[in-house]
C-alpha cells in the first residue's frame, strides 16, 4: 500500500470519485479481515427500521416491494470505497415464474454497478437473483458490489409471494461509533473493540469489549425489573405471635411450641440467612427455671436449635400471673446453607425440671436473605 493522492476534497484538486468514496467510507466501521480500507456494508437505520425492507404487494403476485431507504455498499475492490444508494420510494422486483415441481430460493439484492470495475452501466438496481429450482433448494451467492435486502422461498408451482416467504436478510450499519441495530444471532461479525450495536432481539445496548460483546448486565447493571426480582429474593420475612399465654413445662429437650413463628424461605446463593428472634414471657410455677428460645432450621438445610445460640430468660420461683415479664432477643448469621426451600421456626427450651413451667406471652421471628 502507498498513500493515495491526492487527498479528498483538495482546493483546485482533480481526481478519481473513488478517492471521494473511500472519504465517504472513513465515517463507517471497518470490515476487518478483508482488507485496511474496507467497510461495512449495509442499510442505514431508520423509524422502526423499515429502511429498504422487502414485503408483499397488497395484492400479493410475483411481485415483491422494496420500501424506501439508505444503504452503504462497499466496492467490489476492497480498496474501491463505498457507494451510498437511495430509494426514494415504494419499489417493485418482479419474481421469476415458479418450476411447476420444485422450489426454489432468489435473493432480492441492492447492487451497484461501475465501469470502472467492469462493464459499461454505471448505476445502482433493486433487483432479483434467481435461484436454483431443487428438492433442497440454497439462495444464490451475492455478487460483488452488491448487499443482500431478503430471501424470498418460491414454492413449487406458486402463483404469488406473501410475506412468509420472505426471509429478512439487512444488516444495518452505522457510522463509526454509532449503534448497529441487529439480532442477537446476527450481531456485525469481527467486530473492532469498542464496536456498539442494539441486540434487537433483546432489546439491549451492547458493545465489543475485544474479546465479545457485552452489555451493562455483563457489567452489573439491572434492569427495573431486574433490581426488583433481586430486592423481592432478599427481602426480610416476619412472623410473630402476639397476645398468647403459651406453655412450655418440659425440660432438657427443644419443644415444638403453639403458634410458634415459622417462616417459609428461599435460601440465596451465597448460602447466608440472617435471623433475628425474640420472645416475652414469665415464670408461671414454683421452680426456678430458664427458658431458651432458638430457630430450628428445616427442607433444604437441617440445623437444630442451639442453647448456644439462643435468647433465654430466668425465671423467679413466683407462681402468678404478677410475676414481671421478661424479654430477650437474639440475631445469628447463619452461613454455609444449601440454597432452596428452607423452613425457619422458632423453638422452646426449659433448662430445669419438670415441674417447671414457662409462659410465653409475645414471640416473633424475621429471616433475611444476605447477598
Amino acid at each position: 500500500m502507498a498513500p493515495l493522492n491526492p487527498p479528498s476534497w483538495l482546493q483546485a484538486g482533480t481526481y478519481p470519485a473513488r478517492l471521494d468514496r473511500l472519504a465517504a467510507a472513513a465515517t463507517l466501521p471497518p470490515l476487518h479481515g478483508v482488507g485496511p480500507l474496507a467497510v461495512r456494508s449495509g442499510v442505514r437505520p431508520s423509524p422502526g427500521n423499515t429502511a429498504l425492507q422487502v414485503t408483499q404487494r397488497a395484492t400479493p403476485g410475483m411481485v415483491v416491494t422494496v420500501s424506501a431507504g439508505v444503504a452503504f455498499v462497499q466496492a467490489a475492490s476492497a480498496t474501491g470505497g463505498v457507494y451510498t444508494v437511495s430509494n426514494d420510494a415504494p419499489y417493485d422486483v418482479t419474481i421469476t415464474g415458479a418450476h411447476a415441481t420444485l422450489g426454489r430460493r432468489d435473493l432480492i439484492i441492492a447492487r451497484v454497478y461501475d465501469s470502472e470495475a467492469s462493464g459499461s452501466a454505471n448505476q445502482w438496481t433493486l433487483e432479483v437473483v434467481t435461484g436454483t429450482p431443487a428438492s433442497s433448494p440454497v439462495a444464490p451467492a451475492v455478487p460483488p458490489a452488491a448487499i443482500p435486502l431478503a430471501m424470498v422461498t418460491v414454492n413449487a408451482a406458486a402463483s404469488s409471494i406473501t410475506n412468509a416467504n420472505i426471509t429478512d436478510q439487512r444488516a444495518f450499519v452505522a457510522a463509526l461509533g454509532g449503534a448497529i441495530p441487529a439480532p442477537a444471532s446476527a450481531l456485525p461479525a469481527n467486530p473492532h473493540p469498542g464496536m456498539a450495536a442494539y441486540d434487537l432481539t433483546n432489546l439491549l445496548p451492547l458493545w465489543h469489549n475485544g474479546t465479545g460483546w457485552v452489555g451493562w448486565r455483563n457489567e452489573g447493571y439491572q434492569t427495573a425489573a431486574g433490581v426488583a426480582s433481586i430486592l423481592a429474593a432478599y427481602a426480610p420475612s416476619y412472623a410473630a405471635d402476639e397476645g398468647g399465654n403459651r406453655t412450655v413445662s418440659a425440660a432438657a429437650a427443644w419443644l415444638d411450641y403453639t403458634a410458634a413463628p415459622s417462616l417459609n424461605v428461599t435460601v440465596p446463593a451465597s448460602g447466608k440467612l440472617l435471623i433475628s428472634w425474640g420472645f416475652s414471657g414469665w415464670n408461671s410455677n414454683s421452680a426456678d427455671s430458664t427458658l431458651r428460645v432458638a430457630p430450628q432450621i428445616s427442607g433444604a438445610n437441617t440445623v437444630p436449635p442451639s442453647t448456644g445460640y439462643s435468647a433465654c430468660v430466668a425465671g423467679p420461683a413466683v407462681a402468678n400471673s404478677l410475676t414481671p415479664s421478661q424479654s430477650a432477643s437474639r440475631t445469628k448469621l447463619y452461613t454455609g446453607l444449601t440454597a432452596g426451600p428452607t423452613t425457619v421456626k422458632l423453638m422452646g427450651r426449659l433448662s430445669s425440671g419438670t415441674t417447671a413451667t414457662h409462659q410465653i406471652t409475645d414471640s416473633w421471628l424475621c429471616v433475611q436473605p444476605v447477598w
